[in-house]
């Protein structure tokens, strides 16, 4: 339930997460080259659930996450300072997925209330821009809500939100599309095979989705080894 980030130069920003009910804000840096873990400072919250995105000029965006309610926060790591002060516009958010592309990083999914009580799933994305450091919210949202879906960024750019939790929470077998030169979500052509929460998404080099694992609802023991592509 912590974050693992790719970093600009290979390295890769491992924070937050949790242990039982302790919950941290500690960061690490962990080197492939020297296969070595460094420490990377302190979050300005301790929160599990949360999203980050690494962006091409080395920073890294984090938003929302829990500790014991979802929280709005939203602040950014650089190489050369760490963590730095809050960035403003952040929505209750947490469980969701976040991708970058065409110069933006979108968050989207996610739940805003309570972990226990998923009964305020977020439509809109809140979308993060590097050349002006703001937030906001996109102009359109998703038809359903989504809470552990996971996301790709396509060969076209645009990006797959598949599966996850609705309000039953059972999981879900449709997936969308988000267009960030328009800001805006479109159902995805085809549903799923199975139904997913909890999965992983890859970006196949033909520019096609792999998705696959994951878990048929919260709480259950059911569990998914199977994999399918999305062909956008």
């Amino acid at each position: 339930q912590h974050t693992a980030t790719k970093l600009s130069d290979g390295r890769v920003l491992v924070a937050g997460g949790r242990n039982g009910n302790t919950v941290y804000a500690s960061a690490w840096i962990y080197d492939p080259t020297f296969e070595t873990f460094t420490t990377a400072g302190n979050a300005p919250v301790a929160v599990f659930n949360q999203m980050a995105v690494g962006l091409p000029d080395g920073r890294v965006i984090f938003l929302g996450g829990e500790s014991n309610f979802a929280t709005n926060a939203a602040y950014l790591w650089t190489p050369t300072a760490g963590f730095s002060n809050a960035v403003n516009g952040g929505d209750l958010r947490a469980g969701g997925t976040a991708a970058y592309t065409n110069g933006v990083a979108i968050f989207m999914g996610g739940y805003s209330s309570a972990s226990t009580n998923f009964l305020s799933l977020p439509l809109l994305g809140t979308a993060f821009f590097p050349s002006s450091s703001q937030l906001s919210l996109t102009n359109g949202g998703l038809s359903t809500g989504r809470v552990y879906p996971a996301s790709a960024v396509m060969g076209n750019g645009k990006v797959l939100i598949s599966g996850g939790l609705g309000l039953s929470p059972s999981s879900l077998d449709t997936a969308e599309v988000f267009d960030a030169n328009t800001g805006t979500f479109s159902a995805a052509t085809n549903i799923m095979a199975t139904a997913r929460a909890f999965h992983a998404a890859v970006t196949l080099p033909n520019g096609r989705v792999l998705v696959g694992g994951g878990g048929a609802a919260f709480g259950s023991s059911t569990m998914h080894s199977s994999c399918e592509i999305y062909n956008p």
